[in-house]
Order: structure tokens, then sequence, then C-alpha cells
């Protein structure tokens, strides 16, 4: 029995298949000089004529994601085929796309809990400087910041 690699095949040879399963296979394939759009988009057309319903070309769409991972060189030729199909196939929907969001708002309130903390601190610093006459090193120690922190505070004000 000899094998064959997938990625010597030709990707046609998957997309006369009528099974999606099989058309997936065609993006592990070879392209041979083809342009490379055109090869995503007629494997992802491929895909579209022979499943029926959303749900199950969803789930063909996301195993056609991860196949895409193992090829770096096509990944924009398939964002770019997959935005023109985004009837078929919702991001909004798509579990990487609401972790990814949740991860960015995350990140955000994190930041901007940071930046309220530098802004109490700074008003803090400024008011133990100016209303209690305190030297660099005791509104450190107080705040909790670096000295080099309320220095740099001290010559904002000019005093």
């Amino acid at each position: 029995m000899q094998l064959i690699r997938i990625a010597e095949a030709d990707y046609k040879l998957f997309l006369k298949s009528r099974n999606p399963e099989v058309n997936m296979l065609a993006i592990l394939a070879n392209f041979e000089n083809e342009d490379k759009y055109m090869v995503v988009r007629s494997i992802i057309e491929g895909i579209q004529s022979n499943t029926t319903g959303d749900f199950a070309g969803n789930r063909y769409f996301k195993q056609l994601r991860i196949f895409v991972q193992l090829r770096n060189s096509i990944e924009q030729q398939f964002e770019t085929v997959m935005q023109s199909v985004s009837t078929f196939f919702k991001e909004e929907n798509d579990f990487l796309y609401r972790k990814g969001e949740a991860k960015g708002e995350a990140k955000g309130e994190a930041k901007g809990e940071i930046k309220g903390v530098e802004k109490k601190s700074h008003s803090v610093v400024k008011n133990l400087i100016l209303k209690i006459g305190l030297s660099d090193e005791q509104v450190a120690d107080v705040v909790e910041v670096d000295p080099e922190y309320v220095k740099k505070v001290r010559e904002q004000m000019g005093v």
C-alpha cells in the first residue's frame, strides 16, 4: 500500500466529492501555481454547495479555519473570502471571536483601573506636597510610590 501526502495531491481531486468533509481537505492539498484567493474561494463554495443548514456550515468553516492555520500562506485569502460569504458564516457567533472580545474588554477595564489609580495617586501626592509639606521620601512612603514619581510630580507643579 502506497501513502500519498495530502500536500502533494491536487486540490481539485477533493473538490469533486459531494462530501463537505472531503472538500475541506482541499485546503491542505497542492494548489500548483494557481491564484490562492481563487482556490480558497472554490473550496469554500464547494463546501457551501454540499452543506445543508447553517449549523453544519458553521461547523465546517470552524474546522476549515483550523486547517488554514496549518497553511500559514493562505490565511489572508481565507479571511477575505470568508468576508464575502459572511451571510453564511457570522463571525460574531464564533466562540473564538467572543473569547477575544471578552479578553479585549477585560484588558480595557484593567487599563482603565490602572489609569484611575494613577490619577488618584497623582492627586494624593500633590496634596501631600502642597497641604502638608512632606518631603519626597515621606510622600513616596505614604502613597507607596517610587520617590522618582514624587520628584516628577513636584517638578510639574513647579514647587
